[in-house]
């Protein structure tokens, strides 16, 4: 089926610059007929008059045709959130959705809906207790949306520089931070912080397993646990080299992400989080890209990954993964979902950053490839 775009209409400089374009066509075609012909001075002076008429009615009746803003709307099941992180410090983030059901997209729902801009890079989103917490890193922020109409509920504001959210229980949520040296506590209810955790480095992709927070530090080869009940760091498991990614996996364990090191390669490790020790190590043969945006499969017992394409893993694989989904593509790759409803993987190429993003749907049994146009900087996909 051919995605329908759903466009946003254009601001009064757009129709500006249109409407001028064709006006200026049809002058130059006025004016070819003016000189062409051998006219009187009355005769010439009346074609002036009627075609100053002309414009004006034209301009008009334009002016009642503009299109009208589309009406925001979900499907349940079938919904797709893009972030799209936008350029730092240019405060052009936006939250791109696609309804799958009606085939349409909206580049930049939060702005369409709420009529200002959502800030500067969007982070990651989450949905919790039903509502969308969009976490804004540069603004500081987190914008809080309802997920049917995309309507602005509240802004979370007093964080420093905020990265995840991850929700302990229906009241109580933790946010990373690159430089804040904390993670920060959220009561449901609330527009800032009810406190923080003490935190050694960058915090950043989070996982809850059994009451406990499993916390990946971006700049420190280790991961952080914290007692989600009493919201103290506890422990930490070492891993080869600093950390890249987390999720949850089958059997309760947990997958981690993390880069070359001095002596060891990049690749994946599984912890066993009843011991908090590693199970098995997987090394990749890429020298220059490490593994991210990890993805779970439907059974958690595989989970895809990004790493200068598309993987998947397995618990049971006894070598690191080469069978790349993106074969034969070439990009910027940037950012990676999956959608385990339908078994496909969402790839992002960011280009050269300033411009649009591309996005393939990539379906992992039949292979087929639908290319999409995201953001500025598509970074992430969620599913609802």
């Amino acid at each position: 089926m051919q995605l329908q775009i759903k466009r946003m209409p254009f601001n009064i400089y757009s129709y500006f610059i249109y409407y001028s374009g064709i006006i200026l066509k049809i002058s130059g075609l006025a004016l070819a007929y003016f000189l062409s012909f051998n006219l009187r001075v009355f005769e010439r002076l009346r074609f002036l008059i009627s075609f100053s008429f002309l414009l004006v009615a034209f301009i008009s009746c334009s002016e009642k045709e503009k299109p009208k803003v589309e009406s925001f709307e979900a499907s349940p099941g079938n919904m797709v959130l893009v972030c799209n992180e936008g350029n730092f410090r240019w405060g052009n983030a936006s939250v791109g959705v696609l309804n799958l059901t009606k085939q349409t997209w909206i580049e930049d729902a939060f702005k369409a809906v709420n009529n200002r801009a959502l800030g500067d890079v969007l982070q990651s989103a989450t949905l919790w207790n039903n509502l969308w917490f969009l976490v804004v890193n540069n603004s500081s922020k987190i914008e809080v949306v309802e997920p049917e109409k995309f309507t602005s509920v509240k802004t979370i504001s007093g964080l420093g520089s905020p990265r995840f959210l991850l929700p302990i229980s229906d009241s109580k949520a933790y946010i990373s931070d690159i430089y804040a040296g904390q993670i920060w506590i959220l009561n449901q209810n609330s527009t800032s912080p009810a406190g923080s955790i003490r935190f050694y480095g960058w915090s950043e992709e989070m996982v809850l397993s059994n009451k406990l927070a499993w916390i990946s530090c971006r700049n420190k080869p280790k991961v952080f646990v914290v007692n989600a009940e009493s919201d103290n760091l506890i422990d930490s498991v070492s891993i080869p080299g600093n950390c890249t990614s987390i999720a949850m996996a089958g059997n309760g364990k947990i997958w981690v992400g993390f880069e070359a090191s001095a002596t060891e390669k990049a690749g994946v490790a599984l912890i066993d989080p009843s011991s908090r020790l590693v199970e098995r190590l997987f090394y990749s043969n890429q020298s220059n890209f490490y593994p991210s945006h990890f993805q779970p499969s439907a059974t958690r017992d595989s989970l895809f990954f990004m790493q200068n394409g598309a993987f998947m893993i397995s618990q049971s694989d006894v070598a690191y993964p080469t069978n790349n989904f993106a074969q034969g593509l070439t990009g910027n790759w940037y950012g990676l979902g999956f959608d385990s409803k339908r078994g496909e993987i969402y790839l992002s190429d960011a280009k050269d950053f300033s411009q649009k993003s591309r996005i393939f749907r990539i379906n992992i049994k039949t292979g087929i490839r639908t290319e999409l146009q995201g953001g500025i900087i598509t970074s992430r996909f969620y599913f609802w």
